[in-house]
């Protein structure tokens, strides 16, 4: 953990004049690296709560009341911000890490005036990260980047030998970094944590990410290589739930896909009943709940009658995502019946990509989470000229029927009659 500290700090150009702010919670490895590289170099931590961490506009407002100057976090608290209406950053450090991202939202942070940019690549495994690349304006692609010190990176071929640039590989990490293993899973373990090839006494670890060695000598993530996906931070197995869902005394088959892997990520089930039985995504989301964390559980269930195959006769995830026979489980849709349920509903369409939204719908079911509950409050607003705020919208259901009650509310209590009239007769025409 040290290593780590002391060779971002260097490459960062840390001093005692660092003023830090910690937005993850303590039981992601990245709060390490908050919490730490201020603190190590004298200079200032700030802690946000819970509550601010979920609300751009309070994020906002706690980075500008503390004059805060590095930030490190992930693309998709990043992209929170920028829908809050983040526009400077002038001096600030930040330091982007936990998914994959790209040059688009690379472009919008460095157009905030930001000094640096950095992309912070590593697993759990080899302590926080273990490559840093800065990220300039024009570049094409965001690298891998450097192994932070005592760290070596590794390209290497099925037969566990070195790729020539241009070729692509499974990266390995080596190095002071490598943890000894996981705990009570010597199986695992044996898989992922290897004798460095290239290193007598040496250890390297077994990213699972297929790279590209390109001509520059630099290492681009290009995807994993088994079906392991990252949500907002969460490394998750999808064959982990998918097991649990075959386990569902209805389920005959299940599949697990993540859609949208950029930004908005969502996991999408799709699932096979056994013959004569019926199956609602309410009973798969219930039996879920108590066999696996929250975050694990999808966001969208789907009955397929049949899996569509590859010509290897494999399932094929591709063309799932765009199945015909593919039905919604839920029974209880109910349709929006006035002119702010209809917009809140379009909305909801929009970004979740979910069509039709009833009244009676969950957000949160429907693959909603915080982040985009921070976009979808924005559009709501901006459509209805509302000013309701995050902890409005969270404190009753998040329904479409209950989000129109809160927007409506805050109208009554900010027009006048004549005026919310004419914004109603506004949104129908539209």
């Amino acid at each position: 953990m040290m290593n780590y500290l002391l060779s971002v700090s260097e490459n960062t150009g840390l001093t005692t004049d660092v003023c830090g702010l910690s937005v993850v919670t303590i039981t992601f490895d990245i709060s390490i690296s908050e919490i730490f590289l201020p603190l190590i170099n004298g200079g200032t931590l700030v802690v946000a709560v819970d509550d601010v961490t979920k609300d751009g506009e309070l994020l906002l407002e706690l980075l500008e009341q503390e004059k805060i100057n590095l930030m490190g976090f992930t693309p998709s608290t990043a992209y929170m911000l920028l829908d809050a209406g983040w526009s400077k950053a002038d001096g600030m450090k930040l330091l982007i890490g936990g998914e994959a991202w790209n040059m688009e939202l690379a472009e919008k942070l460095l157009g905030l005036g930001c000094s640096q940019l950095w992309n912070m690549y590593g697993p759990t495994e080899t302590t926080i990260y273990s490559a840093m690349a800065q990220v300039h304006s024009g570049d094409s692609y965001i690298p891998i980047g450097q192994p932070i010190g005592d760290t070596v990176l590794y390209v290497l071929d099925e037969n566990m030998q070195p790729v020539e640039k241009g070729q692509e590989g499974e990266l390995y990490i080596g190095g002071i970094g490598v943890a000894k293993g996981y705990l009570h899973r010597e199986d695992l373990t044996k898989e992922r944590f290897l004798p460095d090839p290239f290193m007598n006494g040496g250890r390297i670890y077994k990213t699972g990410d297929l790279v590209k060695l390109v001509a520059t000598g630099e290492i681009v993530y290009i995807s994993r290589l088994d079906f392991q996906v990252k949500v907002r931070g969460y490394r998750i197995e999808l064959g982990e739930i998918e097991t649990a869902l075959a386990r569902h005394k209805k389920v005959a088959q299940a599949v697990v896909v993540l859609r949208n892997e950029q930004r908005d990520a969502i996991l999408c089930a799709f699932v096979k009943a056994i013959d004569g039985t019926t199956l609602l995504s309410e009973e798969l989301r219930d039996y879920l709940k108590g066999v696996l964390p929250y975050y694990m559980i999808p966001n969208t269930f789907s009955l397929v009658k049949e899996f569509p195959l590859t010509p290897n006769k494999k399932v094929d995830r591709k063309a799932l995502m765009a199945a015909l026979e593919s039905e919604p489980l839920s029974e209880n849709y109910v349709a929006p019946s006035n002119e702010i349920e209809i917009g809140i509903a379009k909305l909801w369409e929009e970004l979740l990509g979910v069509h039709p939204v009833g009244i009676k719908d969950d957000f949160l079911e429907l693959g909603g989470h915080s982040l985009l509950a921070n976009r979808l409050l924005n559009r709501i607003n901006k459509m209805f000229g509302s000013s309701v705020r995050l902890i409005e919208l969270f404190a009753a259901d998040l329904t479409v029927e209950e989000m129109a009650h809160t927007v409506e509310d805050n109208l009554i209590g900010s027009l006048s009659d004549e005026e919310l009239a004419s914004l109603l007769g506004d949104i129908e025409e539209e």
